[in-house]
């Protein structure tokens, strides 16, 4: 997402009950939607791919959790540290921040943003960053 998106995303925000979000409602292409950390250090990467939703924390080359459903609670999609939001989605970050869950957005960065879209643009994020 750019700045703009991002400032619209913040600005809209409002707390609601828990809710689910499913990879059919999410439709279109499959495509990270959040990149983000733990305050473990790990590697936060929610994607939708054949779909589901993917989960997959990580450190480094080792695997630490991979779960994909068809359905998740919005709360347990968002990592406890941060987002970058030059890696996500900006409609899934708005379909989370619509109902009430507060993503910890990172500051937004112009040069993180180009280093995403030519990262994009060579379909590295269409799909995770690492199999799983």
């Amino acid at each position: 997402m750019n700045y703009t998106e991002l400032k619209e995303i913040l600005n809209t925000r409002t707390v609601r009950a828990s809710a689910q979000v499913d990879a059919q409602t999410l439709g279109g292409s499959d495509r990270s939607l959040l990149l983000g950390c733990t305050c473990s250090r790990n590697v936060w990467h929610v994607y939708l791919k054949d779909g589901r939703i993917h989960r997959f924390v990580y450190r480094e080359d080792k695997d630490v959790r991979h779960e994909a459903r068809t359905s998740w609670p919005m709360e347990e999609l968002v990592p406890d540290k941060r987002v970058y939001p030059e890696y996500s989605d900006a409609a899934f970050s708005r379909v989370l921040e619509g109902n009430g869950i507060e993503v910890p957005f990172a500051r937004f960065d112009d040069i993180r943003y180009s280093l995403a879209r030519a990262r994009e643009a060579e379909g590295v994020f269409r799909a995770p960053i690492k199999a799983g």
